[in-house]
């Protein structure tokens, strides 16, 4: 619940609102945990259809704590990290989590910009820790692009757009 609590404070202190400039889009339907979970990267990729399996796995290990919030606690990880992240580092962003891969954004930081594709991962989705993805970040060494394409954003603007997205997720 702390984690929860310093989320939002981080998010909503900086009075961002979701608006359809939006580079990233992350939306959870309301459904059973398959192809439930909608995510796209503006330029990057298509709308792209996810299962939220785990994470309802592991909002289950939270009392109180649903797939939304679990998920924003999820994104959120992804902020700190980004913000964190050292010029010439390179990071994955697990979102597409399933039993034989993990589905992932790979970003490289150019001083203040951020480079990102999408690929995948042979990593075992269920060896994600959804409540501490840090080892993921850092620790996948198969990345295979699904795009034939990335793109360069300023990292405050991608930083903004993964901020909306955690508010819509928790409207």
């Amino acid at each position: 619940m702390k984690k929860l609590v310093t989320l939002l404070m981080m998010v909503l202190g900086s009075c961002e609102r979701p608006d359809s400039g939006d580079l990233i889009h992350i939306e959870l339907l309301q459904k059973d945990g398959h192809d439930d979970l909608k995510f796209s990267i503006e330029g990057l990729t298509d709308d792209l259809t996810f299962d939220s399996y785990y994470f309802g796995i592991a909002s289950e290990h939270t009392e109180g704590l649903e797939v939304k919030n679990c998920l924003a606690n999820f994104i959120g990880d992804w902020v700190t990290e980004i913000e964190n992240m050292k010029d010439g580092q390179t990071r994955f962003f697990p979102i597409d989590i399933s039993d034989e891969y993990t589905g992932c954004v790979r970003i490289i930081k150019h001083g203040n910009d951020l480079e990102i594709n999408y690929g995948y991962s042979g990593y075992p989705g269920y060896q994600v820790d959804i409540e501490n993805p840090k080892q993921f970040f850092s620790g996948v060494t198969d990345f295979q692009s699904d795009v034939p394409k990335s793109i360069t954003v300023q990292q405050s603007q991608f930083l903004r757009s993964l901020k909306s997205q955690i508010n819509r997720l928790l409207e």
